[in-house]
């Protein structure tokens, strides 16, 4: 037993020589050194730092750290109310009264005509006009009226100066979406026994005033004989007890007058009483707002304090979604973030015809007839059917249709060509091309001109005109890359070929200007060419490969400067010269890699994109100058992918092919919305509790502008900068986070 004590107490020794020891190597300075270098803690740091090779660490860039991203989530009105009924009854009308002479413009079934609506006039003196407003004013009789309201004084109302008007009404039943205004009768509970009642104080207010007069005049009448006899008195012509009796009936009828006054005061409060009461039978919203819901219709019943309907305010807008725990950290309230809307569409036309898959498409400008008229947009479109087809992109008609043709490639001239020509490569090898021009009738025809056969030894891939229209390059399954030029009558002369210059299949030719030209394959690689007089010479050794080959037709921006490198789920916009990187496209929404077409619009303002695994096709703004890219549309089609897309060169509409056979026209938005700012809103709330099982808090934003058109219930993304997310200081140690079954608690500085 000694034995184990003492092996106990030199034990203690030693662990506490141990402790002792390691205190004073590692005193207070050192602990703070660790802390300021963040060197084992788990304490958030204020600086995240990169340790370059063979030098010092330096701060990460803003652009350089990932946004916080919230995908989903929702709009929804700042205000949101159910409109009550505050008295019982039936509902005479449930809507919006219809201006004269607009009768003829209300939906047949949704017309109330002859509504009965009572209010109370109020004599005023014409002096007094300006005080009022303009619609609560009556001219009657000579007279001029103002209309009560019940939140008024009462002394007002004074007698022989009020009268009941009621007023012969139409009105439109009100149906969700419909606009209203606050404090406009939007519904009206039957006001009869009610408008009965203030008909009775009116009366009562009229006896009063009535006995009231009566009273001051008896007084009066009895002060003259009081003042009489007390004449009299003096000579001995009347005794004192009948000076008493004059003066104890002047005394009664000025305390009677005085008790008809009060009684004046109490019918005054009583008429406004039931003007009150007469009010709550019309049914009128405090804010502005669209319908959401019509709960009670005419000719239903109403219950006090049962809702009739339902009304958003839709100028103010919020958004509330739902952010990863881990992003939620250092987002307080208070903080800006970019909100992105998705701003689903749907085609202005669908031009069905042909018979399989679309598997090219190209659209031409023929100038309009006259001095500022503006030109035709005329789409190609070439499918697995083996025919080629024209259509107005306006109109929708279709204006020729060539068939025996296996197209596999289309491309038409720009609006600085002197034609309006369509080259068309053929899975044959070979090339035709066709013009498009307007008649001595003024109509648009399609002409064919001439067929260069065997072009290639296999398939034209893909084709291109320069920009003058007078040269073109076509790429082919043969892995060669040619360039012609165009004659007359529309025969192809060969100036230069370029043989083995992919790997695998060429599926993208494009003239980024008269001296490069971009070509793209399956093979992962991009290259850029220097045309010369007579030759078609690669730019470098060095391939731009890298690509996940996903995007078939990685565009050009029509200054040439600019083209689109992608890599699955980011699409990257990249110099020409020098290949650096000036932007990116992220989908951020979706799961699926960018494919098919990604191309600039003529502008050079937007970027359209597709994702074959969600079918989905985006327009974005173009990520240059520091702004990031924002999606502008999503153009929505259930039914088959996106195989190829091509813009009008008056970027008024997108042009898509399907696999479904169907060729697509979208309307494109305006320059001005494309030039607007981004979509800011302020971080109003973010939650302290997981919302279930996750591991997401919610988030409610709201926007800093007026509603800029949109719905709510739309989706949208919000965007949280690197550069305003707030860091805790070091002092602020965050409590460790507590996981329960129902009482999860989020606890950070500031937090509510």
């Amino acid at each position: 037993m000694l034995r184990w004590l003492a092996f106990c107490i030199v034990s203690g020794l030693v662990i506490f020589g141990s402790v002792y020891g390691l205190t004073k190597a590692f005193g207070p300075q050192e602990i703070a050194d660790n802390l300021d270098t963040g060197k084992d803690t788990d304490l958030p740091r204020a600086k995240q730092t990169t340790q370059a090779p063979g030098g010092p660490a330096s701060t990460i860039p803003a652009q350089a750290q990932p946004y916080v991203v919230v995908k989903d989530a929702r709009f929804v009105s700042t205000v949101s109310r159910e409109i009550p009924s505050e008295r019982d009854g039936k509902l005479i009308v449930v809507g919006i009264e219809v201006p004269p002479g607009e009768e003829g413009k209300v939906p047949p079934g949704t017309f109330v005509p002859n509504v009965r609506i009572s209010s109370l006039l109020v004599e005023t003196n014409p002096a007094d006009r300006n005080k009022y407003p303009q619609a609560d004013l009556v001219e009657k009789n000579g007279k001029l009226y103002r209309r009560y309201h019940s939140y008024e004084n009462s002394s007002d109302l004074e007698p022989g100066k009020v009268e009941i008007e009621t007023q012969t009404k139409n009105f439109k039943e009100l149906q969700d979406g419909d606009f209203v205004k606050a404090g406009q009768l939007v519904a009206l509970v039957n006001p009869v026994l009610t408008v009965d009642e203030v008909g009775i104080r009116i009366h009562k207010l009229t006896v009063a005033e009535a006995e009231r007069s009566s009273a001051e005049k008896t007084a009066a009448e009895y002060k003259t004989k009081w003042e009489t006899q007390k004449g009299l008195i003096r000579s001995g012509a009347t005794t004192s007890e009948q000076v008493r009796m004059e003066k104890l009936g002047y005394d009664r009828y000025v305390e009677e007058e005085r008790a008809k006054k009060a009684a004046i005061g109490q019918t005054q409060r009583e008429l406004s009483g039931a003007m009150t009461q007469m009010a709550m039978h019309e049914i009128r919203p405090q804010v502005s707002g669209r319908v959401k819901k019509v709960y009670r219709h005419t000719g239903e019943p109403a219950k006090n304090l049962e809702p009739v309907l339902k009304i958003e305010d839709t100028d103010r807008l919020r958004v509330e979604g739902l952010i990863e725990i881990q992003n939620a950290r250092g987002v307080l309230p208070g903080m800006k973030v970019t909100i992105e809307p998705n701003r689903p569409v749907n085609p202005s036309l669908r031009l069905p015809g042909h018979l399989q898959e679309i598997n090219s498409l190209a659209v031409g400008m023929i100038p309009g007839v006259g001095t500022g008229t503006g030109g035709v947009s005329v789409i190609a479109s070439g499918s697995k059917d083996r025919s080629v087809r024209f259509w107005d992109a306006s109109t929708g008609a279709q204006i020729a249709v060539f068939n025996g043709v296996g197209p596999r490639s289309i491309t038409a001239t720009s609006t600085e060509a002197a034609r309006v020509l369509a080259a068309v490569g053929q899975e044959d090898g070979g090339v035709q091309i066709y013009e498009m021009k307007r008649n001595q009738e003024g109509r648009i025809v399609v002409e064919k001109l001439a067929l260069t056969p065997d072009c290639h030894s296999k398939s034209v891939t893909c084709i291109t005109f320069a920009r003058d229209g007078m040269t073109l390059a076509t790429g082919s399954d043969d892995l060669a890359i040619a360039y012609w030029k165009l004659g007359e009558d529309g025969k192809l002369t060969q100036i230069s070929r370029k043989k083995e210059t992919h790997r695998s299949q060429l599926t993208y030719l494009h003239f980024a200007n008269k001296d490069h030209l971009v070509s793209a394959g399956r093979d992962n690689t991009l290259h850029v060419w220097e045309i010369g007089k007579d030759s078609l010479r690669q730019m470098t050794n060095d391939e731009l490969n890298g690509r996940s080959g996903d995007v078939t037709s990685p565009g050009v921006s029509p200054d040439g400067k600019l083209f689109i490198y992608d890599q699955g789920k980011e699409l990257k916009i990249m110099s020409l010269s020098g290949q650096h990187l000036m932007g990116s496209i992220v989908n951020i929404t979706g799961s699926s890699p960018f494919t098919g077409p990604a191309l600039f619009s003529p502008e050079g303002t937007t970027i359209v994109t597709t994702c074959a695994g969600e079918n989905r096709v985006e327009l974005w703004r173009t990520p240059t100058g520091g702004r990031r890219a924002t999606e502008l549309r999503q153009f929505v089609w259930p039914g088959g992918q996106t195989t190829c897309a091509a813009f009008t060169p008056d970027s008024r509409y997108l042009v898509t092919g399907t696999q479904d056979h169907n060729i697509l026209v979208w309307e494109m938005p305006e320059g001005a919305e494309i030039a607007q700012k981004d979509l800011t809103g302020t971080i109003t709330y973010i939650s302290n509790f997981l919302d279930g099982a996750d591991r997401q808090v919610q988030i409610r934003a709201d926007l800093d502008v007026a509603n800029p058109g949109l719905v709510p219930g739309g989706k949208a993304t919000i965007v949280i900068e690197p550069t305003r997310i707030g860091a805790p200081s070091l002092s602020q140690k965050p409590a460790p986070l507590s996981v329960g079954a129902t009482d999860t608690v989020l606890n950070r500085p500031g937090s509510r």
